[in-house]
């Protein structure tokens, strides 16, 4: 009767854990950039996955990706926020002292099965 009882508990947690893992397609004008999400492990990655990140921070409303605010004004700052509700994205970064005007994206995301971070090598 136990064993019955830990299979329930098994299948009733599956679709949890399936939805804090996803892939997410955005799009903007001429751009299609595309994340891998994963919740509860609270990391992400882009495209080809060469770097996995940890989440800046996680709402029922809003998804961020990065939110990289450096000490040093010749630090690289980022910011990836995603519209849990809406599916709205806006992707921005930039060099502070450089006379580069802020390269930026906005658009729309949408869910996809989650494919998985690469294997750690060790």
């Amino acid at each position: 009767m136990r064993a019955w009882w830990i299979l329930i508990g098994s299948l009733a947690a599956t679709p949890a854990v399936a939805a804090d893992q996803f892939d997410l397609v955005c799009t903007a004008k001429n751009n299609v950039v595309h994340y891998r999400v994963d919740l509860g492990r609270s990391e992400w990655c882009q495209g080809d996955c060469s770097v996995i990140r940890k989440l800046a921070s996680v709402t029922t409303g809003m998804l961020v990706l990065a939110d990289e605010k450096p000490v040093n004004p010749n630090q690289y700052r980022e910011s990836i926020t995603i519209n849990r509700n809406d599916g709205s994205w806006f992707s921005m970064g930039y060099f502070p002292r450089s006379t580069r005007m802020p390269v930026e994206d906005k658009g729309s995301c949408e869910p996809a099965s989650f494919s998985g971070f690469p294997s750690p090598k060790f």
